[in-house]
């Protein structure tokens, strides 16, 4: 996360794009997700657990739109697939 968070970063300050306040933002929910992950192993008392949870979530929701983040880039390849079916005996 913060590899990214440093890319956009860099790449904020030459061509614009997105606002470095929610860069910032989008980092800190990453890294306070990392750490309620943490506490699922560690702890096993109610509130922290679904606390720890609810971080989980925010995780799987943060790397989501980690992932939407690279959809320009994704626009210049193409991608095709060849199968070529095997008969196992």
């Amino acid at each position: 996360m913060f590899a990214r968070y440093k890319f956009v970063q860099k790449l904020t300050e030459r061509t614009g794009g997105i606002s470095t306040c929610l860069n910032g933002v989008a980092f800190a929910v990453a890294t306070f997700s990392c750490i309620g992950m943490c506490f699922v192993a560690t702890f096993q008392e109610y509130k922290l657990h679904v606390t720890s949870a609810v971080c989980e979530w925010i995780a799987a929701f943060t790397f989501i739109f980690f992932f939407y983040t690279y959809i320009q880039e994704f626009k210049h390849f193409t991608l095709q697939v060849d199968v070529q079916l095997r008969e196992f005996l």
